[in-house]
């Protein structure tokens, strides 16, 4: 696909290059292959208002893709391919356990939920190893793997009431794929996973 300057518009206020009408319309209409990076040089010239002769170019390389778009589909077939999360009591002589293998997405919060089927016994959750587990059982699935180059753990609080704690996992995407509008709060406020215990159990 060729592209000259008048295919790229610049915004000297929000310093952001897109595309023009022109290139959008070039783009659309172009036989490209989805995630992959079509590269090109934008030559930027600078003038020195109080220099006319003064002037200095600079070469920016970007990257131009035909993103796919990744869905509520793939989001669910990822957590469902999670190994089973073990989350230790303070003392680590109990596991509460979680497998997610039958969840199904929702668009509200807490996006996927899964009831303790390990140590019934009468003692407090470690919230820190709940999160540290999950985000390693995240990140061993393939999906994660294939879409994605970041999970962020810490960037919100847990959050524990009585035997529910809702952890946050924000993800960062890989160039050349998109998110569908019912799973891009992902890449902000987070994915949101609420693990239940067993009556009489509680978070710490």
């Amino acid at each position: 696909m060729t592209l000259d300057a008048s295919d790229f518009s610049y915004s000297k206020s929000t310093k952001e290059l897109t595309l023009s009408s022109s290139g959008i319309t070039k783009f659309k209409s172009a036989t490209l292959t989805e995630t992959t990076a079509y590269q090109y040089t934008i030559t930027f010239k600078f003038a020195d208002s109080s220099d006319a002769n003064k002037e200095a170019t600079a070469n920016i390389k970007i990257n131009l893709y035909k993103a796919k778009v990744i869905t509520r589909t793939e989001i669910e077939a990822m957590i469902k391919s999670m190994k089973t999360v073990k989350v230790d009591d303070s003392s680590y002589k109990n596991v509460a356990q979680f497998t997610f293998s039958n969840e199904v997405f929702s668009a509200n919060t807490p996006n996927f939920n899964s009831k303790n089927i390990g140590s019934t016994e009468k003692i407090k959750f470690s919230k820190s190893s709940g999160r540290i587990q999950m985000g390693a059982a995240i990140r061993e699935t393939s999906n994660y793997k294939t879409y994605f180059s970041g999970l962020n753990m810490y960037h919100k609080e847990p959050l524990a009431e009585g035997v529910n704690c809702t952890f946050y996992f924000r993800f960062t995407l890989k160039g050349g794929y998109a998110l569908s509008s019912e799973v891009a709060h992902i890449t902000s406020d987070g994915l949101s996973i609420q693990l239940k215990l067993s009556s009489g159990q509680s978070w710490e």
